[in-house]
């Protein structure tokens, strides 16, 4: 009613200025606007204007900002969003303060409100035009809104989702580019002077729970300011030669007889031991030391360090003051870079840093001096240290905090290494803010240069933390430890790991890494007391890929007796497998564009793990890991954002073609047992012989999780598939999928386990019932193959897998891999309405893709040996040469455009030297193993090439299928008639003897009596 109300009243009053009356309406229209901002909490819906009905927060704030934007037009002059109150600084505070429902609310209104512009420029001038002309309260204004739109406390989600709002903020304004262009890079700049002069606030004020949010927001603001600094951007300053070390220098009177410490020649440092300290010219002391060659000299403390590298620039290795790769930036760049470091540093570092711990070991607020942490990570990674070298310089002060806190670092491991019970507490905040000073990047960016930027090689802290990892005492201290000391070492892990090249110090890492990751992620009492398995995991993914990467060129992975690799591995994907299966639901920040559901924090980590794991040199212990937890894997095939990654790892086995349980290591499970025995009921003995020989091949090859779930789907057909979730659809999908990579990679080791696992498959009746859910969801005419053939690919860049695509590539897959029982599948249960589409698909993708890959696979063959086979995709043709002695033999194999719809024909064309008899028995038997065994041409053509061998060996062939192999099993005949002498294959004779229905010998007729050979 006041919208109306409110359009006619803007018509009457006109062109109405400045000095007007108070307008009534308005004023109320302002409050209403204003109250609903304030108004009270709600968990998804609110409630309407003047007792309407609650309706859901996202389509409520869209409508608060259409009515908004009505008020807004009322105004005279310019638009002005002043009366909506949704330029309250205080409303954004609040927002902060409160969270969740709050801040949502109060953020969607906003972003609709913006929307409603199309221009960016306009968007800008709309909201900081909004608190009048006062530049500094458009500056308030903005950091307010950044600041109470980061949720710091989620640590179970990444710090770019965290940041979503920022960047949404940014985009709806125009982007980091036409923000810098349209308010100014000063506007910018003193939006991160503001964030500065806040945390410094809480800093002071002991607001603990907010100091992270400024954080987070500061390097936000300096990320839109400058960026990473490298290379391209600014550069990472040269070490030149002739520079003055400073930062680990070391005073006379603290060296002692006995110290190692490192002598500084002209280009290098060598280690040396202390021999004696000399104070005849006290207080001038020197010393006698002794090189690692033997031979002794004396030096004075100038000449002597506490470590090999960690050297800081003086002035006369800069140009004008400057660092040489500086000269790119532009003179007012390196102002703002020399500026806002500055400040940092003397707001937020120094008076933090290292004030926080005392000399006894106890500890003031750690999250004040964590935050202090960061923000000197912010300073190296963003600034890039730009302005002066040398003494009194910032580089030169940055520097001295960061070896102070390795030397307090040092001082701490050794206590601890002493006495792990008093002293694990400062050993641990101190690897924690060292670890955030060097980049690790909590509730900022991890960044990693900024060892290479400050100088800095944290070897003497990494060797302090290494030496006692060997201790007893320690490893148990770490056993009983709790999360804490865990994720500092973790955390300094992933920040030290890349500078070490010693192949002993990373056998240690690795060690120590097996160690953690053990009790970190397996041991229930580490993560029940932590709650918070993600952000644990991650941590040891981070510090495993980063020791990992420092140890390619050191250590030698495809190494047998490298099991800390394995170990590791093993753990990881145990982790994996056993963390909750579904995905994370945003429940404290609405959607803004997309779903309400994303990725745990671990999974883009993993995969690049899994990734570079991949690669040869550590594909060994990789796959003996995913052996370890193949079962497991298999219900990742259920989980929304498990699922691509534990499909990779399964096929990565399965394509290994190695058998799971050999020789009967694992016996079929209880269940799979039961059903076994249901089916053998009826069948003669050697039938049921036969069943169990082929479910003992398939239990050998096939994981038992995935026999349980496909022989379970024939008690399930009777469900409505409207009601099945696509959630487990895919699922089901993805197991029938899997189970084909498993069948084609035993075939690739014998071809007999094609058979046995595809008569399995077919008792199971699940190709039907598998079909049937896929060709519900196919797209069988989409004919963009690389769209849906590489959709359960890691390197898909279509993120999630879509059901259509997954539907498509598994009616593809079952026609290649199971060819006989999908053309079964199609006489006899394809539905007619899709009987032309399936033929369609198969003529026009299955058939031409199959043929290409099965030529592919014979070019590549290394048992092909005597036998040239050459085929063409045009004619559809095979054609095999197979030359012996003076005869030559050759085959010509012609597969229809619909196979396998339709049989393949077989033509022996050249028989030269060889009975007309023996070459149609050959045709018979590759007609036979392509049509009815489901063998692929590869497997066909080594079968006849195998026969002809043993037929020209002088083994004659079974009277009854006419080939000297069986098709299925590959045995030579083996039961031989007592009267006629005649061999037969076990399994033809009693076939013969079920379907003529007497005991009879099938060439002399006389009652069966043979024998074995």
């Amino acid at each position: 009613r006041w919208d109306r109300g409110g359009a006619s009243l803007g018509r009457a009053r006109g062109g109405g200025g400045e000095g007007q009356e108070p307008d009534p309406f308005r004023e109320g229209a302002s409050r209403a606007l204003r109250d609903f901002l304030r108004g009270g909490e709600g968990s998804g819906a609110v409630d309407g204007v003047g007792g309407e009905a609650a309706v859901p927060l996202e389509q409520y704030c869209e409508s608060w900002s259409q009515q908004a934007w009505r008020l807004v037009r009322l105004q005279d002059g310019s638009p002005f969003i002043g009366p909506t109150g949704i330029t309250n600084i205080e409303l954004w505070e609040s927002a902060e303060s409160s969270g969740g429902v709050f801040s949502n609310r109060v953020y969607l209104c906003l972003h609709h409100l913006l929307s409603a512009l199309d221009d960016e420029s306009a968007r800008r001038d709309l909201l900081l035009g909004g608190v009048g002309s006062d530049s500094d309260l458009a500056v308030q204004l903005f950091v307010q809104i950044l600041l109470s739109q980061v949720d710091t406390s989620a640590k179970d989600i990444s710090l770019e989702r965290r940041l979503d709002r920022c960047q949404n903020l940014l985009e709806v304004l125009g982007g980091r580019d036409e923000l810098k262009d349209g308010l100014g890079v000063s506007f910018l700049f003193e939006c991160a002077q503001k964030v500065v002069q806040i945390i410094s606030v809480r800093m002071k004020s002991g607001l603990e729970d907010r100091i992270s949010n400024g954080v987070a927001v500061l390097d936000f603001l300096l990320d839109a300011l400058f960026g990473k600094y490298t290379a391209e951007s600014g550069g990472i300053p040269p070490l030149s030669e002739g520079i003055e070390e400073a930062g680990d220098a070391i005073k006379a009177e603290d060296i002692k007889e006995g110290d190692t410490l490192w002598y500084k020649t002209d280009d290098s440092r060598v280690r040396v031991d202390v021999v004696k300290v000399h104070d005849d010219n006290f207080p001038d002391l020197y010393f006698t030391i002794r090189l690692e060659a033997g031979n002794e000299r004396q030096t004075v403390a100038e000449k002597l360090a506490r470590r090999e590298g960690n050297i800081v620039p003086s002035d006369k290795d800069c140009i004008n003051g400057q660092t040489e790769p500086l000269l790119n930036l532009t003179d007012e760049d390196k102002k703002r870079r020399r500026n806002i470091e500055e400040l940092i540093i003397r707001e937020l570092v120094k008076p933090h840093l290292l004030s926080s711990l005392d000399s006894d070991g106890g500890s003031l607020p750690v999250p004040v001096a964590d935050a202090a942490a960061e923000c000197a990570s912010i300073v190296v990674s963003r600034c890039g240290l730009a302005g002066k070298a040398g003494l009194g310089s910032v580089r030169y002060e940055m520097f001295r905090l960061v070896t102070e806190l390795e030397r307090m670092l040092c001082d701490a491991l050794e206590k601890f290494g002493q006495d792990p019970n008093s002293h694990a507490g400062r050993a641990e905040y101190l690897l924690r803010r060292l670890a955030l000073v060097l980049g690790f990047g909590l509730h900022t960016q991890a960044s990693s240069t900024n060892c290479t930027i400050l100088r800095f090689v944290p070897d003497a802290s990494l060797s302090a933390l290494l030496i006692p990892s060997d201790n007893v005492q320690w490893a148990k201290v770490l056993s009983e430890s709790k999360r804490g000391l865990f994720s500092a070492i973790l955390m300094f892990m992933v920040v030290s790991m890349a500078s070490v090249s010693e192949a002993d110090a990373l056998h240690k890492a690795l060690a120590l890494l097996g160690t953690l990751s053990e009790e970190v992620l397996v041991s229930p009492r580490s993560y029940e007391a932590s709650g918070d398995r993600h952000s644990l995991f991650l941590l040891v993914l981070r510090a495993f890929e980063t020791t990992q990467r420092g140890a390619d060129g050191c250590i030698d992975f495809s190494s047998a007796d490298e099991e800390a690799e394995k170990c590791i591995l093993s753990t990881i994907l145990h982790t994996f497998v056993s963390l909750p299966n579904d995905r994370h639901k945003d429940t404290a920040q609405g959607s803004v564009e997309d779903g309400s559901s994303y990725d745990p924090i671990f999974l883009t980590a993993l995969e690049s793990l899994i990734r570079t794991n991949a690669g040869d040199c550590h594909i060994r212990h990789l796959l003996d890991a995913v052996t370890e937890n193949v079962e497991g894997l298999c219900s990742t095939l259920f989980s929304s954002s498990k699922r691509k990654l534990g499909f990779f790892l399964l096929s990565a086995l399965a394509k290994e073609g190695t058998d799971l349980y050999p020789n009967g290591e694992m016996p079929i499970n209880v269940a799979s047992r039961k059903r076994i025995d249901a089916w053998k009921r009826g069948l003669d003995s050697e039938e049921a012989e036969e069943l169990e020989d082929d479910a003992h091949s398939a239990a050998r090859w096939l994981p038992h999780k995935l026999m349980n779930e496909i022989e379970n789907w024939v008690d399930q057909d009777d469900r409505d598939d409207e009601f099945v979730s696509e959630e487990d659809l895919l699922g089901q999908l993805l197991t029938w999928l899997a189970c084909l990579e498993f069948l084609d990679g035993a075939s690739s080791v014998d071809i007999r386990n094609r058979s046995c696992i595809s008569s399995y498959l077919d008792k199971t009746a699940s190709l039907g019932i598998v079909l049937a859910s896929a060709l519900g969801h196919a797209k069988l005419g989409d004919k963009r193959i690389e769209k849906w053939i590489s959709c359960t690919s890691l390197t898909d860049s279509s993120g999630r897998m879509h059901l259509s695509s997954v539907a498509t590539l598994t009616v593809f897959r079952t026609v290649e891999s199971l060819p006989t029982l999908a053309k079964s599948w199609w006489t006899d249960e394809c539905p007619r309405p899709v009987q032309n589409s399936v033929t369609q698909f198969v003529q026009s993708v299955v058939a031409p893709e199959t043929l290409r890959r099965e030529l592919d696979r014979i070019s590549v063959a290394e048992t092909m040996g005597d036998l040239n086979v050459s085929g063409s995709c045009v004619s559809r043709e095979v054609v095999a040469t197979y030359q012996q002695d003076e005869c030559q033999l050759s085959v010509l194999i012609r597969i229809p455009s619909v196979f396998p719809l339709r049989n393949v024909e077989v033509d022996c064309q050249k028989t030269l030297g060889v009975a007309e008899k023996r070459y149609r028995r050959w045709a018979l038997q590759i007609m036979k193993m392509l049509n009815t065994q489901d063998g692929s041409v590869l497997d066909a053509l080594l079968l006849w090439k195998q026969n002809v061998d043993k037929e020209f060996e002088g083994v004659e062939p079974c009277p009854v299928c006419y080939s000297v192999l069986c098709v299925k099993t590959h045995a030579l005949p083996n039961l031989e008639c007592k009267t006629c002498e005649n061999r037969f294959h076990s399994s033809c004779l009693f076939k013969w003897f079920q379907s003529s229905g007497k005991s009879q010998c099938v060439l002399c007729q006389q009652p069966w009596s043979g024998k074995k050979v």
